[in-house]
């Protein structure tokens, strides 16, 4: 319900509209949204798996409502107008049926050939990038999108990788290498319950696939072809999934009126919204963020740690500031305050004495 704007309903509870389920995986979501919306209203999806794309194919004889599009849901601002969309929908990361469907190479705990791509028919497979990447590389893709709060391991890690390449002729082929030697690199430690290769496994998952890159067009796309008052709800699973939708929301968000009032419209504000300094005609504005329901849940234990980001589109009031310029630097605008003394009581009474 989150992606249905309130006045589009009909007095029989169903919806009128357009609406995108920007990742069709094997249709959960877009049979649901079909089954809320009226006969008049249109469904579409997107996905790049070939075989995602197959079952979509199933599901348009079925219902003539629905269409499928075969390309990337980064690419929605390409395929719609702006204003046409009533609601938008993204369920990011892999769907169930790809983690458990083991040739592609996404389970850490299964032996098959390696290589992580949605579309295995384009694109460049795991085994093929590693074994041109260089450390440094290497690690900044474990860093940035797998063990986010340990540089020193994730260096580690890039560097038992390519010794084992290097041991193995060049090239690893199968998930259970890789496993292995990310086990060795981490002393085989599970942390939260999760298999020590998994966070590896994910980071060059998502930097194959440019999941992030595509969430950042995706959101911005979507804000381009909603109506106003349009929806869109994001299901995150991963922390950094959040922080990138956080940031999407604040860098695209309305100045509140006692700031503007206090700061002005000068450069201060700018920095503080930096929506001010672009010619969109739409602002965002979060509503809730929630876990997803108990039905959710139940018929997908992967649902657990996830939650649901609801976003609207409104139509901006303020003006363009400062002919679009930037801010600061970051160091600039962070400064790391003098350390005020300290003492502990033992030392402050050892003193007095």
């Amino acid at each position: 319900a989150a992606m249905f704007p309130p006045t589009l309903q009909r007095p029989d509870g169903k919806f009128d509209g357009t609406y995108a389920d920007c990742t069709f995986g094997r249709g959960g979501h877009t049979r649901a949204i079909l089954g809320r919306v009226s006969p008049e209203a249109r469904v579409f999806a997107f996905d790049v798996d070939p075989e995602a794309v197959q079952v979509a194919r199933q599901l348009e004889a079925e219902d003539k409502r629905f269409k499928i599009i075969h390309r990337p849901f980064g690419d929605i601002a390409e395929v719609f107008e702006p204003n046409t969309l009533n609601g938008v929908l993204l369920d990011l990361g892999v769907s169930s049926p790809q983690l458990d469907d083991y040739h592609r190479g996404f389970n850490c705990n299964v032996d098959c050939p390696l290589d992580m791509r949605m579309n295995q028919n384009a694109g460049m497979p795991a085994n093929q990038w590693l074994s041109q990447v260089t450390a440094e590389q290497l690690a900044w893709v474990i860093y940035s999108y797998g063990e986010d709060d340990d540089a020193l391991l994730s260096e580690r890690i890039a560097e038992h990788i390519l010794a084992k390449q290097r041991q193995c002729g060049g090239m690893l082929h199968r998930t259970r290498q890789l496993a292995e030697v990310i086990k060795r690199a981490k002393w085989g430690v599970a942390e939260d319950r999760m298999a020590p290769p998994k966070l590896t496994f994910q980071a060059i998952r998502v930097f194959l696939n440019q999941e992030m890159l595509q969430l950042d067009r995706a959101l911005k796309g979507a804000m381009s072809v909603l109506t106003q008052q349009g929806h869109c709800s994001i299901i995150s699973f991963k922390r950094k999934e959040a922080n990138a939708i956080r940031k999407f929301v604040r860098e695209h968000e309305e100045p509140d009126e006692y700031l503007r009032s206090e700061l002005g419209e000068g450069p201060r504000l700018c920095e503080l919204f930096p929506l001010l300094t672009t010619d969109y005609d739409w602002s965002t504005r979060q509503v809730s963020i929630s876990p997803v329901s108990f039905k959710e849940t139940e018929n997908n234990w992967r649902a657990r740690s996830s939650a649901v980001h609801k976003l609207v589109k409104c139509r901006r009031t303020c003006s363009v500031l400062h002919g679009g310029a930037p801010g600061r630097p970051f160091e600039q605008r962070f400064v790391e305050p003098p350390q005020p003394s300290f003492q502990g009581a033992e030392q402050r009474h050892a003193a007095d004495t």
